[in-house]
């Protein structure tokens, strides 16, 4: 297994920490392996990370992601749902409530409301590298390693492990996929 470095809620890079006294969270850069031995995790959570990773990058943090996973080990991923996005692009008021959530955030000026101008700005702005759907999550999770017998969407707070989801942000709600991955 692996021993945490410290007990602090502060993090460095490269090496597993403590938070809270129950949780173990690793700062390090994604496209580097993980120092971590195989199969020493039930279940992994990320939330809103991958996006941020190239396609092939992606890939080869999921590989990593299921190596450090034991056997019946379950990730869960949650991600910016570009099915959700485009659906608020061709109808509703999707926008409105992220044009909102930029300008609290300090977006100056606010923004406009056209919607080609936001759904730029929301996945530009962010620094979003590849944007998924269910469909592309599933690739990405077989070109890994997953079983494609083993992926499923479940819902925002519903999670074969519950503990997991209690991770799941109210914030990120409207916009996210949640999917599972078991090793």
């Amino acid at each position: 297994m692996f021993r945490a470095e410290s007990d602090t809620a502060v993090s460095r890079p490269d090496c597993v920490s403590r938070i809270d006294n129950r949780l173990y969270y690793l700062e390090m850069d994604a496209s580097k392996p993980f120092p971590l031995e195989d199969g020493c995790f039930d279940w992994a959570y990320s939330e809103h990370m991958i996006e941020h990773l190239t396609l092939p990058d992606g890939i080869r943090w999921l590989r990593e992601v299921r190596r450090v996973l034991a056997p019946g080990g379950i990730l869960r991923l949650t991600t910016p749902d570009l099915g959700k996005y485009v659906n608020g692009y061709l109808g509703g008021d999707f926008y409105a409530t992220h044009r909102e959530e930029m300008h609290t955030m300090g977006a100056r000026p606010p923004m406009p409301k056209r919607k080609a101008f936001m759904m730029n700005q929301i996945f530009y702005l962010w620094g979003h590298r590849w944007i998924y759907d269910e469909a592309e999550l599933r690739y990405a999770l077989t070109a890994s390693g997953f079983d494609a017998e083993g992926i499923e969407v479940r819902e925002y707070q519903d999670s074969s492990v519950p503990e997991m989801a209690d991770h799941d942000r109210a914030d990120r709600r409207d916009e996210s996929i949640y999917i599972e991955a078991r090793v």
